[in-house]
């Protein structure tokens, strides 16, 4: 249970991560994380130069540093593939939730 009280939540708003991440879902973010912990196709929240925060998926080339960041919805007209460094990984997302 401590493990949870890191936990941040987040609000999906918008359809660019769906289908596994729904708007009125929430994503459970951890921000005690490390380089370590981020793994090919993580999702992570990450803040753009304008400190707008959203939910991504980490696609790692061969590294950390060969790493970028996309939507699910490959029908999201704003679907991208940007370098991570255009961003500040904010943390790991470890759980998702939906209230009725």
């Amino acid at each position: 249970i401590d493990k949870f009280k890191k936990l941040i939540e987040f609000e999906i708003i918008g359809r660019s991560m769906s289908p596994e991440f729904n708007a009125g879902e929430y994503a459970y973010i951890d921000t005690h994380f490390s380089t370590s912990d981020l793994k090919d196709g993580s999702f992570v929240l990450a803040e753009n130069t304008d400190g707008v925060k959203q939910l991504k998926q980490l696609i790692i080339k061969s590294g950390i540093d060969d790493a970028y960041l996309t939507e699910l919805n490959k029908d999201f007209a704003g679907n991208q593939i940007d370098p991570v460094n255009k961003y500040n990984l904010v943390g790991l997302v470890k759980g998702k939730a939906k209230t009725y």
